[in-house]
């Protein structure tokens, strides 16, 4: 039987979300476990460096031994919750990883809800400072073995992770999922790497990935195509999702 849910009933619920995880802003640092599924423990945390704060969801496989370690960079303004398939499905598979939302200023101890910048690269050299803060917090985490350490994002969060990567030669690879902003270097990224967007994507359409994946890696790949080795670091894999959008690339199961 079907049941309509009047429309005023789930904006309700929506709003109930949004001042609950508005309120969690006024507690202090934290680590308390309270979700979870087969197999794996889901955490909210927030992390505070340099006078910023960033809400980030921590999924931890069950067990006792250190695991391989994921940040993931949620895309520009979006929240942790909307990669909830990535972090289940990765730390199903024995990953611990670590999905970073928002990012604030602190001013007497509490965020403030907006900022200003005048420069796309002063935008840029903020968002890889907080990325740094959330690889640091991740690597010290006990149940994370800080050699085996993968970097990606979506969007936004996957401009910071190409950043980041070059400045952390033991990346063990990156994941960028719609990443078009990769920084000007001359050297080549030397890490694995999986480059991946949607087909429909308008922002970053597959031939955007080709001219990203030349930048980094001085090949320019196209969809589908897979050079390198992973046993040796070298492996570069495109990928596409057919049908998906910008937005909907998160929920997508291909990706």
């Amino acid at each position: 039987m079907n049941i309509a849910i009047p429309t005023q009933y789930i904006t309700t619920a929506l709003l109930l979300v949004m001042v609950i995880g508005v309120a969690g802003w006024g507690a202090p640092f934290v680590l308390t476990p309270n979700a979870g599924g087969g197999g794996y423990t889901v955490e909210h945390v927030y992390i505070e460096a340099d006078d910023r704060i960033t809400i980030a969801t921590l999924y931890l496989p069950d067990g006792d031994e250190p695991s391989p370690g994921i940040v993931f960079g949620a895309g520009s303004g979006t929240a942790p919750a909307l990669y909830h398939n990535y972090g289940a499905a990765l730390a199903t598979n024995d990953f611990a990883v670590l999905i970073a939302g928002q990012t604030r200023e602190l001013e007497d101890e509490k965020p403030i809800r907006w900022e200003t910048r005048t420069e796309s690269s002063v935008l840029f050299e903020r968002a890889k400072a907080d990325y740094h803060n959330w690889v640091s917090y991740l690597a010290s985490h006990p149940r994370v073995d800080e050699e085996r350490m993968v970097l990606g994002g979506h969007s936004g969060g996957a401009n910071s992770a190409y950043r980041v990567a070059y400045e952390r030669p033991d990346t063990n690879g990156v994941v960028a999922i719609a990443g078009r902003f990769p920084p000007d270097r001359n050297e080549t990224l030397e890490t694995n790497l999986l480059l991946a967007t949607g087909s429909n994507d308008s922002l970053v359409p597959p031939s955007k990935l080709t001219n990203v994946s030349a930048e980094l890696t001085g090949t320019p790949l196209q969809p589908g195509q897979q050079v390198g080795s992973f046993e040796d670091g070298t492996a570069r894999r495109v990928v596409v999702a057919e049908g998906a959008t910008h937005l909907s690339e998160s929920d997508n199961p291909v990706l």
